[in-house]
């Protein structure tokens, strides 16, 4: 042959494109045979085979036909079994589809020496998204609570200024905080008065202060205040459990009886599910405390200012977890019988602990043996205190007697540290100062008489009280509260408890008594009809 002509031969072999059988595709860039798959892509249309190259393909171009997958992998990744297409190697008679480069196939053959099978796993499909649950809101029975502004991502998207009440536990917006007696100092300051012209009948205090041996206890523990207190109580509890006959495990220390109630809620009730049952005109700090927690409170009318017992255990439901029952009530004074304490504790569902407030036990003349509930394992928790009979309300200092089982949970529920050093050596020493104890109830005895007396012969009516304080009707308590309280006279008016017509005044010492007996009248002027005594 002419050497021309073979020389123009091979050229043309060199540039003459290799056919193929499917339409151009637009390459994709260059992807390594180990990259995972994506999902499967489906087709309507029936698969096309691929047919070999052909023998005028240059020297090395030859593919076998059981590689062929993995160059659809390396050219077109999208392209998976079951749904083969032709490898992209350009087509003569369309103008517009590149050719295909040595290069590239260079770059193949490298890849297949390196691996010549692949192993690929059927790309599995990702399940079908869950569609998003919208939080609905909670109701309480008091407030709505929305989880908008608890969600982080939703804070975020909020343009401008957030009010500190929006980030706010919902439960404590309309909450009215509990109101406690009048200071003798902000008396003192707000009218000008001296402050040992004033006398405080407003609080159900102690009117002979605290026990001398309990004053000499707390000037020691003073001097070793440096050091935190006994955490676990261990001196006091055993003093107390000894009193009653009862073991270490089944006393709780808190700061005031107040901080078991709170134990309580911490223990056995969850916002939004659970119920407490309550008297109508109880303690203030049951329901607060409820409105607190975010737990429903069923309040129950009273029977002549009396807790009545059958229609509360008739209010209890699956939902509730503790019903409080305080004998002598606070603010009325009022006792349930011990018959029907004891009927009430033996029909009590056994999903209800019964929280038996006893703040002015120590006053009853015949108290109930509730003690004795504790030792038998009923489900009640009882409340003291040393703020009233012991004289240390100003120590915060208070316990619990429970079945071990029911103090165990309130322990763990409890505060490290919550009793403090000189708290417990106070109410140690008065725990065994029984003089002290016997003096107080004589002295609240004999002018809870001479009042109730008083205010009988004065045409008022009033509560028959056994605790250290009265309710006596007045008219207007909140006018007669401020007229006294200008003549220096504490009391407290019963509008937070809605009885506005009300005061509860303490019982004091003879002078102070006397005092307040003294001065009543001129307060009652133009808003009760009083008798004429003789």
């Amino acid at each position: 042959m002419n050497p021309f002509l073979r020389w123009v031969g091979k050229i043309i072999q060199v540039f003459r494109p290799a056919p193929v059988s499917a339409p151009f595709r637009e390459e994709k860039p260059f992807v390594p045979a180990r990259t995972t798959l994506p999902t499967p892509v489906e087709k309507s249309e029936p698969p096309v085979a691929v047919k070999p190259l052909p023998s005028t393909s240059l020297p090395g171009q030859e593919v076998a036909t059981s590689a062929k997958p993995l160059l659809q992998a390396i050219r077109h990744p999208e392209l998976v079994e079951g749904s083969v297409q032709p490898v992209f190697q350009g087509n003569q008679t369309d103008p517009s589809t590149p050719l295909r480069s040595a290069q590239d196939d260079r770059l193949l053959r490298e890849e297949l020496s390196e691996k010549p099978q692949v192993v690929r796993d059927t790309p599995k499909k990702d399940p079908a998204p869950k569609p998003k649950r919208e939080a609905q809101p909670v109701f309480t029975g008091r407030v709505e609570i929305t989880p908008a502004l608890d969600n982080p991502a939703r804070l975020r998207q909020i343009k401008g200024v957030i009010s500190v009440q929006d980030i706010a536990n919902r439960e404590l917006l309309d909450l009215v905080p509990y109101e406690p007696g009048k200071p003798v100092d902000d008396v003192a300051r707000e009218l000008g008065l001296d402050p040992s012209s004033i006398i405080k009948l407003a609080s159900n205090e102690n009117p002979l202060g605290p026990s001398p041996l309990a004053m000499a206890a707390m000037h020691k523990a003073i001097e070793t205040c440096h050091f935190y207190p006994d955490g676990g109580g261990f001196h006091l509890r055993n003093a107390i459990a000894k009193t009653f006959n009862l073991g270490r495990e089944n006393v709780v220390l808190g700061n005031g009886s107040n901080e078991i109630i709170e134990l309580l809620f911490h223990t056995f009730t969850r916002p939004g599910i659970h119920e407490i049952v309550t008297a109508r005109h109880a303690f203030a700090v049951y329901t607060l405390m409820a409105q607190l927690f975010g737990v429903h409170a069923i309040v129950v009318d009273d029977v002549d200012f009396t807790p009545d017992l059958p229609a509360m255990l008739r209010a209890v439901t699956p939902q509730t977890r503790l019903i409080f029952l305080a004998s002598p009530n606070n603010p009325t004074g009022t006792r349930v019988s011990n018959e029907a304490l004891d009927a009430f504790l033996r029909d009590l569902p056994p999903h209800v602990i019964a929280v038996l407030d006893e703040a002015y036990y120590e006053f009853l003349d015949s108290p109930p043996d509730t003690v004795d509930q504790v030792r038998q394992g009923a489900r009640v928790v009882l409340m003291r205190t040393f703020s009233k009979i012991q004289g240390l309300a100003g120590l915060r200092i208070g316990y619990g007697l429970a079945p071990a089982e029911i103090a165990n949970l309130l322990q763990r529920a409890r505060q490290p540290f919550n009793a403090n050093s000189i708290a417990q050596a106070g109410a140690m020493a008065g725990l065994a100062d029984v003089e002290h104890q016997t003096k107080t109830k004589s002295i609240t005895d004999e002018g809870r008489r001479l009042v109730e007396d008083t205010f009988a012969r004065m045409g008022l009516h009033y509560v028959p009280s056994s605790a250290n304080f009265v309710l006596v009707e007045v008219g207007d308590g909140g006018e007669v509260f401020k007229r006294l309280m200008k003549k220096g006279i504490i009391v407290r008016s019963m509008v937070s408890y809605h009885l506005p017509k009300y005061i509860r005044v303490s019982i004091g010492t003879p002078e102070q008594n006397a005092r307040f007996l003294a001065e009543l009248p001129a307060a009652l002027e133009g808003l009760v009809a009083l008798q004429k005594t003789p």
